[in-house]
């Protein structure tokens, strides 16, 4: 007796109905990831990351008696406004840092990388020479303060470093407070020294652009300090701050209109309670 043989696989027609299956599946759930997507990277969601962040901070503070802090920084990048903001915990350490208000990265910990579609800055821009001995004594302009042309503070590079660049304390006791900052790697070395650390976080523009760490330390905050990068230097720790979304703010960036183009109408500020640490709408 002849046996034909069955033959395995699919056939062309039910490899067409699975594509087309598979087809409007995705053209269904695609708008659903999307609203999924941005809900993730709205302010909302941020808020709750910042708010994880300080209260993390602040146990911290507590728990070690010592000042610990949220420090809110971009990555080195040629092109700062694309470049990936981040929170890391950091803590004041005189003696590693070698300045009376130096502080360090917490070690052990990652930076915390925030959605690249929000980005977090103060709006205070250093228009004088900083006070490299008292930081907190650092000169600055906030730009909702200039009723003049708040515009023109935030027009360079520099400027952007700088806004996009700070820190919130909290001290031993666990309330938020003003303190000068100045950050620097976990062996205090400077570009001047013959050495140079390992510090994966913060360091020198020359760790930095070796691929040693992700932030340059607070010693970039002279025009003629570097040609790559300036407006990271000492400077108060801060009470509040806005949350913006990075591609409105860039396209006012561009056009010399940050302030008046889109932070002025479409950011609100976000204060810090200064006895719990918890975000609130309002100045205390």
């Amino acid at each position: 007796m002849m046996f034909q043989k069955r033959q395995q696989g699919v056939t062309l027609i039910e490899l067409l109905v699975v594509v087309t299956i598979i087809t409007l599946l995705m053209a269904v759930g695609m708008p659903a990831f999307r609203a999924l997507s941005n809900a993730f990277e709205s302010g909302d969601s941020v808020e709750r990351m910042i708010s994880s962040t300080l209260a993390a901070a602040r146990a911290a503070a507590i728990r070690d008696q010592r000042y610990v802090g949220v420090r809110f920084q971009k990555a080195f990048s040629l092109l700062p406004l694309k470049a990936s903001q981040y929170m890391i915990l950091i803590e004041r350490d005189a003696m590693s840092t070698g300045i009376e208000s130096g502080f360090r990265a917490v070690q052990g910990l990652k930076p915390i990388k925030l959605p690249d579609s929000v980005g977090v800055m103060d709006l205070n821009v250093a228009t004088e020479e900083r006070d490299i001995i008292r930081p907190e004594r650092s000169p600055f302009q906030t730009l909702d303060d200039n009723l003049s042309d708040p515009d023109s503070l935030l027009n360079e590079m520099s400027e952007l470093w700088d806004v996009t660049t700070f820190s919130l304390i909290f001290s031993p006791q666990g309330h938020l407070t003003v303190h000068g900052v100045r950050v620097r790697n976990n062996t205090g070395k400077m570009d001047s020294d013959t050495s140079a650390s390992d510090d994966d976080v913060f360091n020198t523009l020359g760790q930095v652009q070796a691929g040693v760490a992700m932030f340059c330390q607070d010693d970039y905050f002279d025009d003629e300090a570097s040609e790559v990068i300036s407006g990271l230097g000492p400077e108060a720790s801060r009470l509040s701050f806005v949350i913006y979304k990075t591609e409105p703010f860039a396209k006012a960036f561009n056009r010399g209109k940050a302030w008046t183009g889109y932070l002025k109408s479409a950011c609100q500020r976000r204060y810090v309670n200064r006895y719990t640490g918890a975000l609130i709408p309002s100045r205390p």
